[in-house]
Parts: C-alpha cells; sequence; structure tokens
C-alpha cells in the first residue's frame, strides 16, 4: 500500500467526514458535549412564610452533535425541581433547556442539595451542581412603659437568644424591635435594670 493510500484510511478511521485532500488527518469529529450556567448557586437566605424562590439552572448543547439522554436528579429534601418533565431530553447543537429548582425549606437554618445531571456528553457526564440556602424568621415586639401602656420612644436594649452571642438593639420611635433567628429558643431581653425571658416557637415548620 502506498503512503497516500494509508493516510486516507487513518483519517476514514478517525473521522466521521471525509477530507477532500486524503493527505489530511485534521477532520474533527462530530460529538455531543454539555455546559451549565451554575457549578454552585446560592438560594440565599427567605424569610419563613415568604414565597418559595424557583431558580433556573441552564443547560446548553455546546457539542457539534446532538446532547440527548438528558436527565436531571436531584437529593436534599428541601429543594424540588418545579417543571418535572418540562424540560428536554435532547438538543440540537447550539440549543437550552432550562431546569427550574425551587427551594422550599422545611426547617431553619443552612440547608444543602445537589443536582446531577447525565447525558451522553463526552466532555463531562455527569456533572454535579451544589444547591445551598437560609431560612429565617422575623421577630417582632414593642417596648411599652407602665402601666399607661405608652411606647417608649427609641430605646437601646440587649437581646441574647440561646447558644448566639449578646447584641445591642435600638428601638424605632414606636418602641418596636425585629430581631431576626434562624431557630426556635428563648431571647433575653435586658432593659435597664429589667430582665424579660421570651421563648420563641413557629406555629408550623414549614
Amino acid at each position: 500500500m502506498n503512503p497516500g493510500q494509508a493516510k486516507w484510511n487513518a483519517a476514514k478511521a478517525n473521522a466521521q467526514c471525509v477530507p477532500k485532500n486524503p493527505a489530511l488527518l485534521n477532520c474533527k469529529k462530530t460529538q455531543p458535549e454539555i455546559s451549565v450556567n451554575w457549578r454552585a448557586h446560592d438560594f440565599g437566605r427567605i424569610r419563613k412564610g415568604s414565597t418559595p424562590p424557583v431558580h433556573d439552572l441552564i443547560i446548553t448543547s455546546i457539542g457539534t452533535k446532538d446532547l440527548a439522554s438528558i436527565k436531571v436528579t436531584l437529593t436534599g429534601d428541601q429543594f424540588k425541581i418545579d417543571n418535572p418533565g418540562g424540560f428536554a431530553a435532547t438538543l440540537a447543537p447550539g440549543a437550552t433547556t432550562t431546569v427550574k429548582v425551587k427551594f422550599q425549606p422545611t426547617s431553619y437554618g443552612q440547608k444543602n442539595g445537589k443536582l446531577r445531571i447525565s447525558s451522553n456528553a463526552v466532555n463531562e457526564n455527569p456533572i454535579d451542581v451544589t444547591v445551598t440556602g437560609k431560612q429565617f424568621s422575623v421577630i417582632t415586639f414593642v417596648v411599652e412603659e407602665e402601666p399607661t401602656g405608652a411606647k417608649i420612644e427609641s430605646v437601646k436594649l440587649k437581646v441574647k437568644q440561646t447558644g448566639q452571642p449578646e447584641q445591642e438593639i435600638t428601638t424605632d420611635a414606636n418602641g418596636k424591635v425585629e430581631l431576626e433567628t434562624e431557630k426556635d429558643g428563648k431571647f433575653e431581653v435586658k432593659l435597664g435594670d429589667h430582665n424579660l425571658v421570651l421563648e420563641f416557637r413557629s406555629l408550623t415548620t414549614a
């Protein structure tokens, strides 16, 4: 076999297109490849009772062949796929599809989950994406002067929740205080010579 014929056979064996010149072996294979807009995503802090946020995970076909067999699974019961079955399982080159992910915590504090995206991609398969978020509550109380019930204007008081550092807070002009918390528990409130213990218990966990 002559050298030119050998190069021609090698090109045919290693590419899915036929080069015009049998001596050239740089004919690129067509192949499926994937890209995602998240590698890690933080939903931030959401207030208990607010509308659960929904954010978009975008999958893009960046190869030269259809990206197929796209499947998304999620671990971590505080997160949900909000449009199951509503995203494409196959994407043509350059096309995108959107997976809507909802953060719906059922308790306080830091929450973690993981999305796994599998497909026929040759560059990355599977892709793991971490998702995080927190839930907090806001406790509101008003400082009033006895026995008239008149509100005390803009006073400083110290508040300490069990297991947390003490903080100094100034009420607003109407004597109102708002505190954020990421757990149920007792609050010790100090106002001058007066001490008050408040116990906060959420009525529901959602």
